[in-house]
């Protein structure tokens, strides 16, 4: 997997994150479930087993194509537990919309 764009806040000069094996990361798993996945703390979440990774807090949306297809993911992720909060799902659901559309612009 290629992480094209990367945020950390405590490392801001950092722009974009090591590529990673599919197989271990959780995005892996938005694209099996074609569907959002939030994982609050993976050494709790059933869904986390077996997924060998630092991250212990993600949640991520799959980007899709104008066919709807899966493209990628958009995702935010944690090394440490994060707080639940009900608004970062539809927000990166949003969000990764816009992205595609601004990264493949219609004729």
């Amino acid at each position: 997997m290629r992480n094209e764009v990367l945020f950390d806040r405590y490392q801001p000069t950092v722009r974009q994150g090591a590529d990673a094996p599919l197989a271990v990361t959780y995005c892996a798993l938005v694209g099996r479930q074609q569907a959002p996945l939030q994982i609050l703390d993976a050494a709790l979440d059933p869904l986390a087993q077996g997924i060998a990774t630092p991250v212990v807090s993600y949640c991520g949306v799959l980007i899709r194509d104008a066919q709807g297809h899966a493209f990628g993911t958009l995702c935010h992720y944690d090394l440490q537990r994060c707080q639940e909060r009900i608004t970062d799902l539809p927000l990166l659901e949003a969000a990764a919309q816009l992205l595609y559309r601004h990264l493949h612009p219609a004729p």
